[in-house]
């Protein structure tokens, strides 16, 4: 709800600058108009019509913003009590179609066949994803945006020395600002992928804590400490670093295997590696062809922008977007926004 009433602020001051502008300007093109009557009396009807404009285009504002507001706020109400009550079914018996979402996802584990698999299947969920969204998507772009949510699991390789590849507060700090982001720019709550996950369009921003994160043992991570990127990462996921981002994802990242399966509401999986691709690469991802990503441990600053990539975003070439190339920025344009929460990770429940 917090979201909605910002908004609804944010708008309302946006109506009041356009008639205050309309208005000054009314008012400026009178000053200058003709003083000899007739003229002078046509510029007083026409100087009257402007300002009667303006007042009746803030008016119809407001009240447009009025009624979405409220339809937000109810919309929020309406999630809550629903997502309450599936997380408590979920977390209590989804535990029995995780287990059966498991089974596939070994399939998908296969090299080659089985990743071809996957990155067909997930090709095929993202355009559901994207055609069962129309309605929320447009909602947006008129101004209703109620809360979706993205969950995320996140796992930390060791190296052969049972080190750890990363800084887990530098981890946890990159994770905060993503949660940040996707929360103030598109209100979408990101959680981590764990049971008992209540939450509410009523409610603050998430907090990360060490609880977010799953650091791996060091002989589970051979052959995926260092990964390449782009077409390479192609190559590397329909072999056996590919194998084994799914397995792990499906073994560490076991509740809500259900979701990956099925698409809606999928988690993303993020991997702290040790290193992706060259020296200027500081994460990869396949973007809908997979739900998991890599994120460089020495530098983890790409996790908000590679979640970007997985929710079906592209680079952009603006400075101070999140998709601009150089990790770091915090914008997410409005029709990103609407892209982002029509992708199958991100949902009401």
């Amino acid at each position: 709800m917090a979201n909605c009433l910002e908004y609804a602020t944010q708008t309302t001051q946006e109506c009041s600058q356009y008639a205050d502008q309309g208005h000054n300007e009314c008012a400026a093109w009178r000053a200058e108009c003709c003083d000899w009557w007739p003229c002078s009396w046509l510029c007083e009807i026409v100087s009257w019509f402007c300002d009667a404009w303006y007042w009746v285009a803030n008016v119809v504002c407001v009240a447009w913003v009025v009624v979405t507001t409220v339809v937000c706020v109810v919309w929020d109400v309406a999630t809550t009590i629903i997502n309450a009550i599936v997380e408590t079914i979920a977390s209590t018996i989804g535990w029995i179609f995780d287990a059966i979402a498991f089974l596939v996802e070994l399939i998908f584990s296969i090299p080659i066949l089985g990743r071809l698999l996957r990155w067909l299947w997930g090709i095929i969920l993202t355009v559901v994803s994207f055609i069962a969204g129309l309605f929320d998507s447009l909602a947006w772009i008129i101004g209703i945006r109620p809360e979706k949510k993205l969950r995320v699991c996140v796992i930390v390789l060791r190296d052969e020395a049972d080190n750890v590849v990363a800084n887990l507060d530098t981890v946890k700090n990159n994770l905060q600002a993503a949660v940040d982001i996707y929360r103030d720019q598109a209100n979408v709550r990101v959680i981590k992928s764990a049971p008992f996950q209540y939450d509410s369009g009523f409610a603050g921003a998430e907090t990360v804590d060490d609880s977010w994160l799953h650091v791996m043992g060091s002989s589970s991570a051979a052959d995926i400490l260092d990964v390449g990127c782009d077409t390479s990462a192609a190559g590397e996921d329909l072999w056996v670093p590919g194998t084994k981002f799914e397995f792990l994802s499906a073994v560490y990242c076991f509740f809500q295997n259900s979701r990956k399966v099925l698409g809606y509401g999928a988690p993303i999986t993020v991997f702290v590696v040790r290193s992706v691709g060259d020296t200027a690469t500081a994460g990869c991802s396949m973007g809908p062809l997979n739900d998991y990503v890599t994120i460089e441990g020495r530098n983890p600053v790409c996790i908000a922008h590679e979640m970007g990539h997985s929710c079906s975003l592209w680079h952009v070439d603006e400075g101070g977007n999140l998709m601009n190339p150089v990790c770091g920025g915090t914008q997410i344009a409005w029709w990103q926004a609407v892209l982002l929460r029509a992708s199958r990770h991100v949902s009401y429940f």
